[in-house]
C-alpha cells in the first residue's frame, strides 16, 4: 500500500480535531463562568448545563475517549481496561450495552457527575434514553454525534 500524502492524512483529521476543538472549547468555557448556560446537542434537545463543570461521565467507550483527550481532568470515570492502562485512581464504570436508564442514571450519581456526555450516533431511541437518563438522575446528558458524515 502506497504512503498517504501528508494532505490526505490531514483532510481525514480534520473534522475529528473540530468536533474535538469545540468540545474541549465548551468544556474549559463553561468551567470559568458561574451560573448555568443553555446548550444545544446533536439531538436537537435543549440542555441546561451547570457551571463550573468539574465532573462529566462518559456514557459509552466512545465518550470515555473524547473526554478524556480533551478534558482528561474532568473525567468522572473509566472502564476497567482504560483505568487498568491509564494507572489512574478513577471510578469503575463498567458499562453494558443496553445498559437501562435506571442503572445508567444510579451510576451517574455515584460518581458525582455534573454532566454526561454520549458519543455515538444520534437517534430518536438515544434522545428518549438520554431524556430517560437526565429525568432520573437529574443530572444533564448531552449526546455528541461522532460520525464522520455529519462532521464539519
Amino acid at each position: 500500500m502506497p504512503p498517504r500524502s501528508p494532505a490526505v492524512t490531514c483532510r481525514r483529521k480534520r473534522p475529528v480535531a473540530a468536533l474535538g476543538l469545540l468540545l474541549l472549547g465548551f468544556l474549559f468555557i463553561a468551567g470559568e463562568r458561574a451560573g448555568a448556560a443553555d446548550f444545544v446537542d446533536s439531538a436537537g434537545r435543549r440542555v441546561l448545563l451547570p457551571e463550573p463543570i468539574e465532573r462529566v461521565m462518559p456514557a459509552n467507550p466512545a465518550a470515555e475517549v473524547l473526554v478524556y483527550v480533551l478534558a482528561p481532568g474532568k473525567l468522572a470515570g473509566a472502564d476497567r481496561a482504560a483505568r487498568r492502562a491509564a494507572g489512574r485512581r478513577a471510578a469503575v464504570l463498567g458499562w453494558r450495552p443496553g445498559m437501562d436508564p435506571v442503572a445508567m442514571a444510579a451510576t451517574a450519581r455515584r460518581v458525582g457527575a455534573d454532566l454526561i456526555v454520549d458519543a455515538g450516533p444520534v437517534t430518536p431511541e438515544r434522545a428518549a434514553y438520554a431524556d430517560q437518563v437526565q429525568q432520573l438522575s437529574g443530572i444533564p446528558y448531552i449526546l455528541v454525534d461522532d460520525s464522520f458524515a455529519r462532521m464539519p
